[in-house]
Parts: C-alpha cells; sequence; structure tokens
C-alpha cells in the first residue's frame, strides 16, 4: 500500500522533481481551522524520482506515490526504538537495580540507534523513495 498525492510540479532537474503538494483537504471541510495550529495543513514541497516516460514541466500536475510500506516507516521511526528503549531500560534495571542508569543506558541505545539510521539514511531513503507518475 502506498501514499498516493496530487500535486504541482515547481521545477525539474534531471530525473528528479519537486512537487508542492496541497495538505489541505481534511481542514478545508473542517468548521473550527480558524481556532487550531494548521501547520499539517500547509502546502509542502518535496522531492521526487520521475518514473514516467512521459515529460514533465514546471506547473504539470502530476501524481505523487511513495514507495514502500507507511506501517513499515512508523515501524522503523517509532516502534523500534520503543522496543529497544524498553528491552535495555528493563535489563540493565533488572542487572543493576538502579533506576538512573537503566535511564541513561536507555537514552544511550536511543541515540545510538538514530546515529546508525542516520548512517544508513541513503539505503533506508530507497525504500521510502518518492515517485512522480
Amino acid at each position: 500500500m502506498s501514499v498516493k498525492r496530487r500535486g504541482v510540479v515547481v521545477s525539474v532537474d534531471g530525473s528528479m522533481a519537486k512537487v508542492l503538494i496541497d495538505r489541505g483537504t481534511a481542514c478545508s471541510s473542517c468548521k473550527i481551522s480558524d481556532a487550531c495550529n494548521k501547520t499539517e495543513c500547509d502546502s509542502m514541497v518535496v522531492e521526487a524520482r520521475i518514473a514516467t516516460s512521459r515529460p514533465i514541466a514546471h506547473g504539470d500536475v502530476v501524481c505523487v506515490s511513495s514507495g514502500g510500506s507507511p506501517l513499515l516507516s512508523v515501524l522503523i521511526g517509532y516502534g523500534l526504538p520503543l522496543v529497544l528503549l524498553l528491552v535495555v531500560c528493563v535489563s540493565v534495571g533488572m542487572a543493576t537495580g538502579s533506576d538512573a542508569a537503566a535511564a541513561v543506558t536507555g537514552l544511550a541505545s536511543i541515540a545510538c540507534y538514530y546515529v546508525l539510521l542516520f548512517c544508513l539514511r541513503a539505503r533506508v531513503g530507497r525504500m521510502f523513495a518518492l515517485t512522480v507518475t
């Protein structure tokens, strides 16, 4: 399952395109949208690989779809760090009996996880690359 959005091409650079996507569909129908913080309703520009043979130019309306599973991205970003934090905190807490040591090693393990994820960002990014169709 992939996420698909329609957008307008802002610029094209070789096999990559920058596309302006409007995220305000849910906010436009909400009656109290003026009272909330609508940052999630603002437009955003994404960079996507062009996966179509037809020529794409500035101003074209295109469909941008995500590669990979949205569930997998949530698992990598939130699920695995949570499991790692819990396992490390419980293990160190049981081994040492110190809550402070458990907390510090838990935070250190999360920091190491995100540093590793940052180092592997090109590989992970290919799994979730956006494409213009």
